[in-house]
């Protein structure tokens, strides 16, 4: 991880849960991490938590569904650091607006910065969609157009030699507030004694990717609950 120690990550759905972790694990790494989330409170206490040589914490409060508030994310990371080095994608919204077709120009710039040699999109699916889990079908269907969309972007950008790095992490089953709530809600009937993994789980998976040597590309990782 020493290579990361300084860097910018920019981690959507920030505020709670997989997205939470995922942002403490970082800056506990020393990595400075722009945290997207509609609400920030959350991360204003983890900041006052954290030991004094942590990366620091920038609490973006935004709505990733409305284009104006993604430009807003990136005019602030392009005037702060210029760009970021570690993109996290956390929430299905950001990833599909933001490769479509491109409508953001400012997300183009991210990716195609000139002075960007070298960097790491992480994009959070899931493991392969299993039907029987009827509560999540909708958001299962959408992980496997994420993942088909994954792997479309790192063609792209192997096509343009970029060194740019894209790593698909498909976790199975997460004990997340809301696979909770669907259980509560007796959605999720019959996998109510199913093996979970917990958010931090995830969070380990995103280091660990991040941690392997630089000729190393995990292009995806995929793991579940035993």
């Amino acid at each position: 991880m020493e290579r990361w120690r300084g860097k910018f990550a920019l981690v959507t759905g920030s505020s709670a849960g997989i997205g939470f972790a995922i942002t403490e694990g970082l800056v506990r790494a020393r990595i400075n991490v722009f945290a997207c989330a509609r609400n920030v409170a959350s991360l204003e206490e983890l900041t006052a938590s954290l030991p004094s040589n942590s990366g620091t914490i920038y609490p973006l409060k935004v709505d990733l569904s409305k284009e104006e508030q993604i430009k807003s994310i990136f005019q602030t990371i392009q005037t702060r650091c210029g760009h970021v080095d570690i993109l996290v994608n956390n929430v299905v919204n950001c990833l599909s607006g933001g490769l479509d077709g491109q409508a953001s120009d400012d997300w183009r710039l991210m990716l195609e910065e000139d002075n960007v040699q070298t960097g790491h999109i992480i994009n959070i699916n899931s493991a392969e969609w299993d039907p029987s889990y009827v509560g999540l079908n909708f958001c299962g269907a959408t992980k496997e157009m994420t993942s088909a969309l994954t792997k479309a972007l790192r063609y792209e950008l192997l096509q343009k030699k970029s060194k740019i790095r894209v790593t698909s992490i498909r976790p199975g089953l997460v004990a997340s507030r809301s696979v909770q709530e669907l259980l509560k809600d007796d959605q999720l009937t019959g996998h109510e004694d199913s093996p979970a993994l917990n958010c931090q789980d995830v969070a380990d998976g995103v280091l660990y990717v991040l941690s392997v040597p630089e000729k190393v590309v995990i292009t995806e990782l995929s793991f579940e609950a035993h």
